[in-house]
Order: C-alpha cells, then sequence, then structure tokens
C-alpha cells in the first residue's frame, strides 16, 4: 500500500510540474504576441533592433549598429554583403503592417500622447516655428518623416486592379492606353512607390484645358524655337530617336548629347510606347513661365472637361517673377526692390526649420528666393509671363516654372570610389567643393548674394555672430538660440570652398572673385567620402552629384530652389537633411548633430546623423536606380502621348 501510495505521490509531483511548465510557455506566449500586436517596432521590416528608451534616436526602438552583422576580420566580398544588407533592410510593400497616421501640419498636434512638452508650430508655408518651451525640434522633424514614409510604402496598390482605382481615386480619370504595359515594367523591375507619380499629373494638368489641335499646333512651332531638340515615335513600331534639333553651334554638341541621353533611358521600353513628340530646351535650367492666370484658367477648364479661348485672355501686367504668383502672396503683393540690403534678407525672425521642402522653395510665398537664388536674380525683377500653354520639357524647374519634368540623366552615376563605413570617417565638417555656377557673375546682377557666394561667405565670416540652438535630449525643452562667434563656427563646422577657377563671370568680376576667394584644387571622390557630412547647394539647374552623394554613407544636406522629378518619392529628414536657401538653419543642423561647438562633441546625436547617412544609401540603391528613371519616363510619355491626342477623351485604360 505504501508503494502505491509512493507512486500516487509522485505522478502528483509530475502533474504539478507539467502544469507549471504549461502556464509559462503560455504567458510566454501571450508577452510575445502582445508585442507584436502593441508595440511594433519602428523598422518592422530591418533586423536587429535594440529597444533602447533612454537614448537619443529616431524612436524608441533604434537601429542597432549595422557592424554586428559582421566582424571586422570575415573575409566577405564587398557586392555579397549589400545585397545581403539591402534585402534585409528593404522597405517590403507585401508587408500588411497598417500605416502610422501623421498629425495634421497645421495644427501642432502633438506626435506623442505621452510627450508633456509644448509643441511647435508647422506654418503651411512649410516652415517649422520654433517654440522654445518644445524639445528640440529637429527630433520630431525626423519622427514625422520616419511615419510618413512607412506610411507612403504601406499604402501603396498591390495589384493592377488596385492601381487602377487608385489613379481614379487621384486623379477623377481612367488611366493612359499602356498603363498595364507600364505596370508589367514596373513589377518586373521591383519598382516601389507604385502610385507616387503626382508630379507627372500636376505637370501635364493645364493641357487638359486646352483643345489637343492648339496643342499640336503650339508644339509644332514650339520645335522651331532656338535651342530646342524634340525627340519621339512618328508610329507605333519603330523606336524613339531625334527628330529634330533647333540649336545653335556653341549648344549642338552639348544639345546632340543631351538628347542621345533622355533616349537611352526609354531605350528598352521605346517599343511599348504610342507615337509622341517631345520638345525640350537644351539648357540646364527651365523655359516656361507662363501668368497665374493662364495656368489657373487652363487647370479650371480641364476641371469643367471644357477647353479655354486664348482669344479671351486678359491683358497681363508686366510684375516679373509675380506674375506666376496668385494674389495674396507676398510676391505678388510686395514692393519690389531692385538692389535689396542682404542683411536685411537676413533680419532677425523667428528661428525656423523646413518640414515640407518642395513648399519651402516656393518664390511666391518665400519672396526672398528671387534674391536669393542665382538662377532667378540673373533676370531681375523677371521675365514677362507667356500667355500660352506651350508643352516643353526640361530637367529641372521651379515653381513658379511650368515646364513638363523629366528626369535628368547626366552624370547619374553608381560609382563612388572607396566609401568607409560611418565610424571610419575621418572628418565630421561639412564638405562642399564646386565651381561658382549658379549665377551669371556681372556689374548688372546680383551675384554677390547668389547661393555658392554666400555659403563660402559664411564659412568665412571671421566676426559675426550667429544664433544657434544647442543640443539638448528629447525629452528636455531646447530653449532660445544662443550667439555663437561665426570663426568658432566655421572652423568646428565647415569645408568648403571653390575649385580651379572663376568661371562665368566678365573679365573684371572674375579678378574680384579670385582676389577674394580662394580656388583650390578638385579633390577625389575618396577624399571627400572621408567627410560624415555633405551639402548639395545649387548651381545653374538640376544637381548633378545628388545620385552619387546620396549613394554614399555620408549624412547628405540639400539647399535647392528646384524640386526635382523624385520630390514625391523621397523623404527629407529621413534620407537626407533639408536645409534653407538663406542658410540661417545650416549652423543649427550641425550643431544637433555634432554637438555645441566649443564642446567635445558629446551633446550631439552622431548616431542620429548616421540613420540619415545610412538610409539615404538605401533610398539611393532601391529608388533611384537607372529603371526608377526608365518607370517614370514610360509612364510620363503615355501620359504626354494621351494628352496631345485628339481623342484624348475617349481613351483611357480599363480592366
Amino acid at each position: 500500500m505504501s508503494r502505491v501510495s509512493n507512486y500516487f505521490r509522485r505522478f502528483r509531483k509530475l502533474l504539478i510540474l507539467l502544469f507549471f511548465i504549461g502556464c509559462v510557455y503560455f504567458l510566454t506566449r501571450r508577452t510575445g504576441n502582445a508585442f507584436a500586436e502593441d508595440d511594433t517596432p519602428l523598422h518592422p521590416s530591418r533586423p536587429e533592433t535594440t529597444n533602447v528608451k533612454e537614448q537619443p534616436g529616431i524612436a524608441q526602438d533604434v537601429l542597432a549598429p549595422q557592424k554586428s552583422r559582421l566582424s571586422d576580420d570575415d573575409e566577405v566580398d564587398e557586392e555579397d554583403i549589400e545585397d545581403d544588407y539591402y534585402a534585409a533592410l528593404r522597405p517590403a510593400r507585401l508587408r500588411n503592417r497598417p500605416g502610422v497616421p501623421v498629425p495634421p501640419l497645421d495644427q501642432g498636434e502633438a506626435l506623442r500622447d505621452s510627450d508633456p512638452l509644448p509643441q511647435h508650430v508647422y506654418r503651411s508655408n512649410g516652415l517649422v516655428e520654433v517654440n522654445p518651451e518644445g524639445r528640440h525640434p529637429i527630433y520630431d522633424l525626423m519622427e514625422r518623416a520616419e511615419k510618413e514614409w512607412n506610411d507612403k510604402l504601406q499604402r501603396q496598390s498591390m495589384t493592377l486592379e488596385d492601381a487602377v482605382l487608385e489613379y481614379k481615386r487621384r486623379y477623377a480619370r481612367l488611366p493612359p492606353p499602356g498603363f498595364d504595359r507600364w505596370w508589367r515594367y514596373a513589377q518586373d523591375h521591383h519598382i516601389q512607390l507604385i502610385d507616387e507619380y503626382d508630379k507627372i499629373t500636376e505637370s501635364l494638368e493645364p493641357f487638359w484645358g486646352v483643345d489637343p489641335l492648339v496643342l499640336q499646333e503650339i508644339q509644332a512651332e514650339w520645335e522651331t524655337k532656338p535651342d530646342i531638340y524634340t525627340i519621339g515615335k512618328a508610329r507605333s513600331f519603330g523606336a524613339v530617336q531625334l527628330l529634330n534639333m533647333s540649336v545653335s553651334e556653341g549648344i549642338r554638341e552639348m544639345a546632340e548629347w543631351r538628347s542621345q541621353l533622355q533616349i537611352d533611358v526609354i531605350k528598352e521600353i521605346s517599343m511599348d510606347l504610342p507615337p509622341f513628340r517631345a520638345s525640350f530646351t537644351a539648357h540646364d535650367g527651365p523655359y516656361q513661365f507662363w501668368a497665374h492666370d493662364v495656368r489657373e484658367a487652363a487647370i479650371s477648364a480641364a476641371a469643367d472637361e471644357r477647353y479655354i479661348d486664348y482669344s479671351q485672355v486678359p491683358f497681363q501686367p508686366y510684375l516679373g517673377w509675380a506674375s506666376a504668383c496668385p494674389p495674396g502672396t507676398p510676391l505678388h503683393d510686395d514692393v519690389w526692390e531692385n538692389h535689396p540690403n542682404p542683411a536685411d534678407l537676413h533680419a532677425a525672425r523667428p528661428k525656423t526649420f523646413i518640414h515640407d521642402h518642395v513648399k519651402s522653395m516656393d518664390p511666391c510665398i518665400h519672396n526672398e528666393a528671387v534674391h536669393l537664388s542665382g538662377f532667378l536674380s540673373n533676370h531681375g525683377k523677371g521675365p514677362g509671363p507667356g500667355t500660352k500653354v506651350v508643352p516643353s520639357f526640361s530637367m529641372c524647374a521651379t515653381t513658379l516654372h511650368s515646364d513638363i519634368l523629366a528626369v535628368a540623366p547626366e552624370q547619374w552615376t553608381e560609382y563612388i570610389e572607396f566609401d568607409p563605413p560611418w565610424e571610419e570617417k575621418q572628418n565630421a565638417q561639412l564638405f562642399w567643393r564646386g565651381s561658382n555656377t549658379g549665377a551669371e557673375y556681372s556689374h548688372q546682377t546680383q551675384w554677390n548674394i547668389s547661393q555658392r557666394i554666400r555659403l563660402i561667405d559664411q564659412s568665412m565670416d571671421q566676426d559675426g555672430t550667429y544664433g544657434v540652438l544647442l543640443p539638448t535630449d528629447r525629452f528636455t525643452p531646447v530653449g532660445s538660440e544662443v550667439k555663437k562667434n561665426g570663426k568658432l563656427l566655421a572652423e568646428r563646422f565647415m569645408s568648403v570652398s571653390f575649385v580651379e577657377g572663376a568661371i562665368q563671370c566678365e573679365d573684371s568680376v572674375c579678378d574680384l572673385l579670385e582676389q577674394k576667394y580662394t580656388f583650390g584644387e578638385v579633390v577625389n571622390h575618396t577624399i571627400a567620402n572621408q567627410f560624415k557630412y555633405m551639402i548639395d547647394v545649387d548651381g545653374n539647374g538640376w544637381s548633378a552629384r545628388f545620385k552619387r552623394l546620396m549613394t554614399t554613407r555620408s549624412c547628405i544636406l540639400k539647399a535647392t530652389t528646384f524640386p526635382e522629378w523624385y520630390a514625391d518619392r523621397i523623404q527629407p529628414w529621413l534620407h537626407y537633411i533639408p536645409i534653407k536657401n538663406d542658410f540661417s538653419d545650416l549652423y543649427d543642423v550641425m550643431t544637433f548633430f555634432q554637438g555645441s561647438p566649443d564642446g567635445d562633441g558629446s551633446d550631439g546625436n552622431d548616431d542620429l546623423a548616421r540613420i540619415v547617412g545610412e538610409e539615404g544609401r538605401i533610398w539611393s540603391k532601391e529608388f533611384y536606380r537607372r529603371v526608377d528613371m526608365t518607370a517614370y519616363m514610360f509612364r510620363l510619355y503615355l501620359e504626354y502621348a494621351r494628352v496631345m491626342d485628339v481623342d484624348r477623351d475617349y481613351s483611357g485604360f480599363q480592366l
């Protein structure tokens, strides 16, 4: 009997042990599921995240150092590392993770309910005004950027049927004929952000308000204008080719080269395009400058499904650049100053940063831009406006211009020479080397306040003072700006210089430039890539260096007046740092990342700058490939061919 009792006691202990193990297992499973449902990491598609809530980061979950993926001693081919790395970090569109809603920009609602600090003010002009009682605004801007990008990635169409529905929702019309061929190309080449082509519609919408027969007449006449080349197809079959060249001998070679580059971009899909004739300006910058009333009349006519009557276009008084602006905007309403005082343009204002880069470029809202941008200031008060909507292409355009925006394949490259990991980059200053392009240097222009001159001048300022926001942690008020000596700031943060010699200048102005500024030697990319920070500043038009810069592991800053073709497909404050065209935020940005100018850098946010460099490189390799440019131009030419077609109201792709 005692033996049976012993067996029974042992059996009971075993049952208790099994019950205990089952409870532990059940609780563990519940904890894991709770994390998956309620605490989705900020980088859901990325491996190796660590939850460190005490240290600064883009969000509570920050990316673990990538060097932990592979030891420094491992002998592995670099290409294999990159393939594995980008496969792991690919922001997969196919993940069923709902996007994170972003607070309305103009209401300044809290980004996090748990954040007790007051919010900054997000203005409709694209700038965020700093509230000294809030935390440093760059924390908010980077978190907002991450949320917006994730949301955009997750809401993309998954099927052709979804894409057609989304197209009709956005643009209130059917997709163009051939949309299914474009979709197939996009799928075959892993084009992401499949719905984000609003820039194309923005460029072409005015032409829907013009009779297509009239458009064809205008286009045929435009082909014969100076410095215009035309590519396209005369028939449905056959390849895209150069159809017409109307350029002066001085730029013929450049025009032939640029026309061939545009043809090469669409060479592989040439047979899938309908007949079209696309006329390009052969120059760097845009050409189409229309009166605001004319553009709005065309867009309004398009919305009403009618055509504008050019004979009824009212007289357009000369307002210069203001002609392109709606009444009530600063540039339209303010009194023009022929020779503004640079000090007045940099007068004391509330501290601001960019939250919407494209809006921040708009001279109608930021009227100082017509003086600070050499491209605009070259023309003084500005040209007289056009009274006809001309279908003409260019590789860049300001928000004042109405050119159809094409890609800029010139100097596109994936080769960047040796680029060390972030931790091995030897210099933490901001790097820029370049020529003094971006303005015409004569006694009749305001070249002295053009963008590249001002960048160099700021680095040479030994006596001035600049108000900067000092770094604080993410839970401490940023406070008011602190005055710092210009020499201290420049020596700590800046490595910028002109190279080779003065160009684009009258002889006497060239002499003046070379007396005032040091023109150094060209620096090769291997040396440039040793800098953690590099800035892209406008030259004569579109940026030839942006693709190369973004492919490095450096943190890229960008100041520009030209929203380029990829503007809908990139995220400022995640992939690069937007800088105001007056550079008034430049030292604030560098101080945030690098620390107080007179400190040891320990209060900076080097880890966040590294993430921007890392995210920018991923973007360059996944969203700025040659096939991404082809997909953009493929869709653009399908849309353009339709809007120029006399049967456009009866054509469209239907499932």
